[in-house]
C-alpha cells in the first residue's frame, strides 16, 4: 500500500491536491460573503426547528441538505465567514479526488489524472468550492 503511494502518477495526484489546496484557501481570511451567502445565512435563524423548516428551507430553491447542515454547522462554529467557508472548501478538494477516481474506473489512469487537473485549476471550480451553497458539495 505504501509502494503505490511513490508511484510517479500518485506523486503526480498529491501534487495536483496541494496545489488546490493552497488555490482554495487563498486569502481565505479576506473572503467576504456574497450575497446569496448571505440569504442563506439569514434563513437560518428561527427561534424552532420548525419554524427554520418552513421559512428557511421550503422558500428556498436550493437543495435542503445544504441548509440544514448550515443550521446544525452554524450552531455548533458561529457565523465566522472563513470556519462556515471550511466544510465547503473541503467538499471542492475531495471532488477533485472523486473525480481523478471515476476517471481512473471508467477509461485510465491518465484520463483520471487529466480531469483532476482540470478541476485544479478552473476558476469555476474554484469560486464554486469558497461559496457556501450546494455547489461543491453537489460536485
Amino acid at each position: 500500500m505504501l509502494s503505490n503511494l511513490f508511484k510517479p502518477n500518485s506523486l503526480i495526484l498529491i501534487a495536483l491536491l496541494v496545489i488546490a489546496t493552497i488555490l482554495r484557501f487563498w486569502n481565505l481570511n479576506e473572503l467576504d460573503l456574497m450575497h446569496d451567502e448571505l440569504s442563506a445565512l439569514s434563513r437560518l435563524q428561527y427561534d424552532n426547528f420548525n419554524d427554520f423548516i418552513y421559512y428557511g428551507i421550503q422558500i428556498d430553491g436550493h437543495p435542503a441538505g445544504v441548509q440544514l447542515f448550515l443550521y446544525y454547522f452554524t450552531s455548533l462554529f458561529g457565523y465566522s465567514a472563513p470556519i462556515i467557508k471550511l466544510p465547503f472548501i473541503i467538499a471542492g478538494i475531495a471532488s477533485i479526488y472523486l473525480a481523478f477516481k471515476i476517471g481512473k474506473k471508467w477509461f485510465s489512469e491518465s484520463t483520471g489524472l487529466f480531469t483532476a487537473a482540470s478541476l485544479v485549476g478552473l476558476q469555476y471550480t474554484i469560486i464554486y468550492s469558497d461559496i457556501i451553497r450546494p455547489y461543491s458539495p453537489g460536485l
